[in-house]
């Protein structure tokens, strides 16, 4: 691999982690326009696009959060390739695997937070759907995951750390305010792909309520649900934190939906029989400090 694809991912890499490219410039000391031809140069490379560009802000795209997992496992080889031809101490190695909700959101920080805790560890991590998360835990293809809710396979114990709120979210033109849960299927509704935390939590409380939806819109892309909204396409439920931005610049409103609140826990999740491995419970011990 070429030098400067090498760059091209350590600069890739650094802007998911700091979550801006004026933080990434400060982290690799280099300037903020050179953060921006990289990034443009990966994505003519790849013709897609890494990052959704929503007014100033930059949302890492489903595209660019697949790249940033194959990213982390080409660099994190090639730097165990060297430290062991220099003979020198090599890191311990650690799965980690998380639905798309919450590598949007807290992922990226908390990776780096514990990197910094304890940097004896190299963190390579996944970022899928919920469902594809908890068959790799099942399968044993990694050793931990950061999922939305509670995982219900009996081999799996899950310990839930962060509490989030989603919210029923409108183009700034929409007409009303408020709703009833009953009038939600009179609206086009712009839902999450069928596998994934938000979509599974959604469907429940919309099945115990006896309503159906009006699906019009299915995507695994955040990004895409988000825009559609601000387009007045329809409406969505979506996490509040992925959504402050858009409300905060008024492309969209939340609407309320008389009587009902959407809360849901982020949990730890893990396989049983390693409950007392030090890696397991450095994690606890850190996300309950959140």
């Amino acid at each position: 691999m070429e030098d400067i694809m090498i760059r091209l991912f350590e600069i890739f890499r650094e802007v998911v982690v700091c979550g801006t490219i004026s933080a990434a410039a400060k982290s690799l000391s280099i300037s903020q326009p050179a953060i921006s031809v990289a990034i443009q140069d990966l994505e003519a490379h790849y013709n897609c696009l890494l990052f959704e560009r929503i007014g100033k802000r930059l949302v890492i795209s489903e595209q660019g959060i697949w790249l940033y997992g194959q990213i982390i496992e080409i660099l994190d080889d090639l730097q165990l390739i060297e430290d062991q031809l220099q003979n020198k101490e090599v890191k311990k190695r650690a799965r980690l695997g998380a639905s798309l909700s919450v590598g949007a959101t807290i992922l990226a920080k908390s990776v780096k937070e514990y990197s910094m805790l304890y940097p004896q560890w190299d963190i390579r991590v996944f970022v899928e759907h919920n469902e594809t998360v908890e068959q790799r835990l099942i399968r044993n293809e990694c050793d931990f995951a950061l999922i939305e809710g509670i995982c219900t396979d009996e081999r799996i114990e899950s310990i839930p750390f962060h509490n989030e709120s989603l919210v029923c979210i409108a183009s700034v033109d929409f007409p009303l305010l408020e709703i009833t849960i009953d009038q939600l299927s009179a609206f086009s509704f712009l839902a999450r792909e069928k596998g994934s935390g938000t979509r599974t939590y959604v469907d429940s409380i919309m099945s115990a309520n006896g309503i159906r939806l009006n699906v019009k819109w299915q995507s695994h892309s955040i990004e895409a649900l988000l825009l559609a909204v601000e387009a007045g396409l329809g409406i969505s439920i979506m996490p509040q934190s992925i959504v402050e931005q858009s409300l905060i610049s008024s492309k969209c409103k939340i609407v309320s939906i008389k009587g009902m609140s959407f809360d849901r826990v982020v949990s730890l999740a893990f396989r049983k029989e390693r409950r007392e491995d030090d890696l397991i419970v450095q994690w606890q011990r850190f996300l309950m400090k959140k």
